[in-house]
C-alpha cells in the first residue's frame, strides 16, 4: 500500500507539472467511488495555482466514465463550450512548446 501511494504520488506530480499551456477541461463526478472529487478539485485548484485556465464541471451523480449516458446534454454543451472557446480564441496554438 505504501509503495502504491509513493507511485500515485509520483504519477500525479508528472502530470501536474507538464500539462500543456491550453484551457483545460475536467469532467468528473462527486459519485465517483474509483477517483474521488476531492482529489480531482485538489489537482485542479493545482493548475490554477500554476496558472492555468481550468474549467470544470461536477456531475454529482454519475459514476465513473458514466457522465455522458447520465446527462448527454449537460455533457454536450460543457464540450461543445469548451471547444468553441479554445477554436475561437486559438489558445491551444502554442501547447506543444510546454
Amino acid at each position: 500500500n505504501i509503495l502504491f501511494n509513493r507511485r500515485l504520488s509520483d504519477v500525479m506530480e508528472l502530470l501536474s507539472s507538464k500539462q500543456p499551456k491550453c484551457p483545460q477541461l475536467y469532467i468528473y463526478s462527486s459519485a465517483d467511488r474509483v477517483i474521488p472529487a476531492k482529489s480531482v478539485e485538489s489537482f485542479i485548484e493545482g493548475q490554477r495555482r500554476a496558472g492555468r485556465e481550468v474549467r470544470a464541471c461536477d456531475f454529482v451523480s454519475s459514476p465513473q466514465v458514466d457522465h455522458y449516458r447520465s446527462n448527454p446534454g449537460l455533457y454536450t454543451s460543457e464540450l461543445s463550450n469548451f471547444l468553441e472557446e479554445c477554436a475561437l480564441t486559438n489558445r491551444c496554438e502554442d501547447a506543444g512548446s510546454s
